[in-house]
């Protein structure tokens, strides 16, 4: 009977602490550092380096256009087991793909105005080691921001750059 009551007494001291063993081994603020870190060079259109935040997986998650992005807001952070999660909302002016200049000419970039929101979700773990990384997950990079695309913007042909300038005087 004491053995009972001792197992009883050591589940109900227990139940009122968390699992610290499946909580996160690092803060927020290191989450979140991963989490801008990986925006800036998204959006900066550094995809290597914003590839390099990402832990190893199999496959490209890049697409084949680049989604041009006015802004970028974030959703509260949640916490999960040894995850904290980080919801990227980048608010887009339209996509931009390019074409074979042999076949275009230098004005081989082409405008597509679409408006939305692109949600990117970013789980960050430790690895095994303690790096900080996000998990292959859904979302992908190449999304570059208005302020950066002069260069590209001086290479689109004439239709694109009437929809290019109509879909930034609308907003």
């Amino acid at each position: 009977m004491k053995r009972l009551f001792a197992v009883i007494g050591l589940l109900c001291a227990c139940a009122g602490r968390p699992n610290q063993s499946r909580a996160p081994s690092f803060s927020l603020a290191a989450a979140e550092s991963v989490a801008l870190h990986y925006v800036a060079h998204d959006t900066g259109g550094n995809w290597r380096a914003a590839d390099s935040l990402v832990l190893p997986c199999e496959g490209d998650q890049a697409r084949d256009y680049v989604a041009v992005t006015r802004s970028v807001r974030w959703l509260e952070p949640r916490t999960h087991a040894d995850t904290i999660t980080l919801t990227a909302l980048y608010d887009l002016v339209g996509s931009v793909s390019s074409y074979d200049e042999k076949q275009t000419g230098p004005q081989n970039w082409r405008f597509r105005p679409e408006s939305g929101v692109d949600t990117s979700v970013l789980d960050i773990v430790a690895d095994s080691a303690g790096r900080l990384g996000i998990v292959c997950g859904p979302f992908s990079d190449n999304h570059q921001m208005v302020s950066r695309m002069a260069s590209i913007v001086k290479r689109f042909d004439d239709s694109s750059r009437v929809r290019w300038n109509r879909a930034l005087s609308a907003h």
